[in-house]
């Protein structure tokens, strides 16, 4: 009994302070970023030399990598690397267009057998894993589902459309919602035009757009004409199109499943609580037990008992001889 109650005991404080090990854990550690995406080579479009960003000075050990993580600390989405050595950090991709990764030749200082961009304002780019702030990241979660296809525009699918540097898939799809329109196409990564059907467009491949714009590396964004990227708006909840319209309520299955882990939790916090407090009663009883044994045997075994007052043994019986 002694051996099941200290077992008892062990395993429940082992799953006590695991649980409460991952709580604090959870509780306390930082939001990791997302690790840095390699994007290919690129080159300036602005005339000259780019400008704009920051930099961040030329290291001797320089890899894509520390520029990357570099420019994450910083909080730039972008990190640019040219001559081997020179590392920028930009928020947006505006006025890039990708080119061939043989045109980024420089191999880095920090790495000779990674290529850290080229000359002539080329470019080695990785996303870092930070994303700017945007009141259209909403719409994020709704992206990839309502992603209908890569197009070949013909001619007259985009008529009503408008550009803009900074031009994200949420920012066309809430554009074209507010026109009335159930499809937002965008077309390499800066311009996005809207319609109602797909008339003057043919289906492509997937890889034809393959730009995507500055909010996320992951959404495509068409690329240079004819290819567009087609979105359905009409997949994505009038709540998340409108801040202000209502949700609908939470169905009891959703609740559950929500809320699941946090039950599971508690129960698993419950049954540990149970088994210790077991295990304690048993600590308890045992010990007691045990202490009753002693005390009883300790007088049984004693050849010497204390006598009486009297000098007679206490319970012994008397007897007188007349």
């Amino acid at each position: 009994m002694m051996l099941f109650a200290r077992k008892a005991f062990i395993l429940s404080s082992i799953i006590y302070f695991v649980l409460f090990g991952i709580t604090f854990r959870d509780a306390f550690a930082s939001t990791p970023k997302d690790e840095a995406k390699d994007l290919g080579c690129w080159y300036y479009t602005g005339g000259g030399v780019l400008k704009d960003g920051k930099r961040t000075g030329i290291d001797k050990s320089m890899t894509t990598l520390i520029c990357a993580n570099d420019c994450a600390k910083l909080n730039f989405s972008y990190a640019l690397v040219k001559y081997g050595k020179e590392c920028t950090c930009r928020e947006t991709m505006s006025k890039m267009d990708q080119t061939g990764i043989l045109l980024c030749d420089f191999p880095c200082v920090g790495d000779s057998t990674i290529m850290c961009g080229g000359h002539q304002e080329k470019y080695t780019v990785f996303h870092t894993g930070y994303f700017q702030k945007s009141e259209f990241t909403r719409f994020w979660d709704y992206i990839n589902e309502s992603y209908v296809g890569c197009y070949m525009d013909r001619g007259p699918f985009c008529k009503d459309s408008f550009s803009d540097d900074d031009m994200s898939v949420g920012m066309c799809m809430h554009s074209c919602y507010k026109k009335k329109k159930n499809l937002a196409a965008i077309k390499n990564a800066e311009e996005c035009c809207c319609s109602t059907t797909l008339e003057g467009t043919d289906k492509g491949s997937r890889k034809g757009c393959w730009r995507f714009c500055d909010d996320n590396p992951a959404f495509h964004c068409g690329a240079v004409l004819p290819w567009v990227a087609v979105y359905d708006i009409e997949k994505v909840p009038k709540y998340v199109m409108e801040p202000t319209a209502k949700p609908p309520p939470e169905t009891i299955e959703q609740k559950i499943e929500s809320n699941l882990s946090f039950y599971i939790y508690v129960g698993i916090c419950v049954l540990a609580v149970i088994i210790m407090l077991i295990a304690i009663c048993c600590v308890c009883r045992c010990m007691r037990g045990n202490s009753s044994s002693k005390e009883y045997q300790r007088v049984n075994d004693d050849p010497n008992p204390n006598p009486n007052a009297n000098g007679y043994r206490r319970g012994s019986r008397v007897t007188l001889d007349l």
